[in-house]
């Protein structure tokens, strides 16, 4: 991965026709297409980026890997839409050098980091080993290394006039650069089985697509459209849409449901106690202005049904009240905390009018399937909702004591 791939012929310090500035041999307009290349990659990958982080993710390294390699893609572009700009007269040669020169080792850079994500990422599907990632960072150490030594030697490149011209080890350091990124493959054809076939499919596009256009490149030197590191940004693109997109959005969506079935009850499909639990939390630390209305529910006659009738009758009457309690409130308001207890949290904008007219609505219900549960209320400021549910509590023992006296076992 380097910029001005078209120069790997050039002999440094001679002014040859192969080492002819690149405006002279590809005209004003290819330059401005190369150069637009570039902006559109940074915006592409700036747009993905915002997605990302936009987005709940799950496994923290292989987020983290990915937005190193945004950033490092992102420098890369950056400095090579500048080693492009500074091409002019007014520009100081030592400028020039020095910007010829961060693009010239920037391919090690990007090369490198695609590594890291790519280790990172496979690791969350199988067990593999860290000689890849270490191998990766020594392949890319020794790159920049020999990149600074060719470039100072004047054998990477050379300042012709104040334009870029490739030196004559340019080719060696355009493949040091890429040596790092050989490992994605390697790593995947040794790991095929356990990965799927399109996140290996995507995350290879970003070592395919910049090697086809080095050959694009190398086909057509009298064009000379240096397209690599803007290939780089759809080949990040595509990492994005089916491992960081589609991968991990599928493992997002299993936490998910997995979230909402802890937090449900298997019988009734309604809220459970961990959930209730984390809302009268909530509750607790709301203002004084918000009011909370409480119903304490305790279904009655419910070891007389598992005993003479079975358990799954027992469970038929918890299901019945549960949908009773569907029929006046929202589910979402609804808690089974226990076996046969049920609470009813009304929250927000309510008033004790409001409150009353839902708690006869319920009275009425539970009178008419022949007091199928016993009932507590209390209303009052939501940040005292668990000195609430204890009154409400209490009132609904009252009742059930009540409800035995009528109702002997």
């Amino acid at each position: 991965m380097g910029p001005k791939a078209g120069h790997i012929t050039a002999k440094s310090g001679k002014k040859t026709p192969e080492t002819q500035t690149r405006r002279k041999k590809r005209g004003d307009l290819v330059n401005a297409v190369t150069i637009t290349a570039d902006c559109m990659a940074v915006l592409i990958c700036c747009i993905v980026l915002f997605v990302q982080l936009s987005e709940v993710r799950l496994h923290d390294r292989v987020n983290r890997s990915f937005n190193i390699l945004f950033i490092v893609l992102v420098a890369a572009l950056l400095i090579d839409l500048a080693s492009w700009v500074t091409e002019r007269p007014e520009v100081p040669l030592s400028v020039l050098w020095t910007v010829s020169f961060l693009s010239c080792i920037s391919g090690a850079f990007v090369a490198t980091a695609y590594v890291n994500y790519a280790y990172h990422y496979a690791k969350t599907v199988c067990e593999i080993s860290p000689v890849y990632l270490r191998l990766g960072l020594i392949l890319g150490g020794i790159a920049l290394l020999l990149n600074i030594v060719l470039a100072a030697m004047g054998r990477y490149f050379v300042i012709d006039g104040y334009f870029f011209a490739a030196g004559e080890a340019y080719g060696l350091c355009i493949g040091i650069n890429y040596s790092p990124a050989i490992l994605v493959p390697v790593m995947f054809i040794r790991y095929r089985r356990e990965l799927t076939l399109r996140a290996k499919i995507s995350t290879l596009c970003f070592f395919l697509l910049p090697i086809l256009a080095e050959l694009v490149q190398g086909l057509a030197p009298t064009i000379d459209l240096d397209i690599t590191f803007a290939s780089c940004a759809l080949g990040f693109l595509a990492m994005y849409m089916v491992v960081q997109g589609y991968e991990y959005r599928g493992s997002a969506l299993r936490e998910q449901i997995m979230r909402e079935i802890s937090r449900t009850d298997t019988l009734t499909r309604l809220p459970n106690r961990l959930c209730y639990t984390e809302t009268l939390d909530r509750l607790v630390g709301e203002g004084e202005d918000a009011m909370l209305g409480v119903l304490f529910c305790d279904v009655n006659g419910l070891k007389r049904v598992n005993d003479t009738q079975g358990h799954s009758a027992g469970d038929m009457l918890l299901i019945r009240f549960a949908d009773l309690l569907r029929s006046v409130f929202e589910e979402e308001q609804i808690y089974r905390i226990s076996g046969d207890e049920y609470v009813v949290l009304l929250h927000g904008a309510l008033t004790q009018e409001d409150f009353d007219k839902k708690l006869s609505a319920l009275r009425e219900l539970a009178a008419r399937n022949q007091q199928i549960a016993s009932i507590g209320d209390a209303f009052g400021q939501a940040n005292r909702a668990e000195h609430l549910v204890g009154e409400a509590e209490t009132r609904m023992y009252i009742e059930k004591t009540a409800y035995h006296l009528h109702n002997p076992r």
